[in-house]
């Protein structure tokens, strides 16, 4: 079963899901025109959206500043490396560079900016409900279930 295929999507750009997964080192020693940073820009905002929508409804008591510490848990980067691992979405990494070159560090900060690009392309290729739903199924859990991370 391929990526597209375990969280039914049926793309309608598959390109962007290309893109998602492409880190600047592959792009340049490929020479492509592309990268997944904007794709993580995107992504990164509709994230904040949904989970800040869905914290938003549950705790109808807490103040802004709660709200916002409360978000960041599941919006930091520790958080994105889990869900990105968990869902197996850094086994789809196109990176390019030996072992000297690329920090431990930096790979697991890239695995995070795979989780939001990914997320982004869900976002442009099948839209907002899709990303919620999406969303619904990875992160509230662990919402509900008061995970720190």
């Amino acid at each position: 079963m391929n990526l597209l295929e375990k969280f039914n999507i049926v793309p309608k750009d598959r390109h962007l899901y290309d893109v998602a997964f492409t880190h600047g080192s592959y792009g340049t020693k490929h020479g492509l025109d592309y990268t997944y940073e904007r794709l993580e820009f995107l992504g990164d905002s509709v994230l904040n959206m949904i989970v800040s929508e869905y914290l938003y409804k549950q705790y109808p008591d807490y103040e802004e500043g709660k709200l916002t510490k409360l978000r960041a848990n599941y919006v930091c980067q520790t958080a994105l490396i889990y869900y990105s691992h968990e869902l197996g979405l850094d086994k789809h990494i196109k990176i390019y560079g030996d072992d000297s070159k690329i920090t431990e560090n930096e790979v697991l900060s890239i695995t995070a900016d795979v989780f939001e690009s990914f997320l982004g392309a869900i976002f442009l290729d099948q839209g907002i409900e899709f990303a919620k739903d999406y969303i619904s199924k990875i992160i509230f859990p662990y919402i509900d279930a008061k995970k720190v991370f």
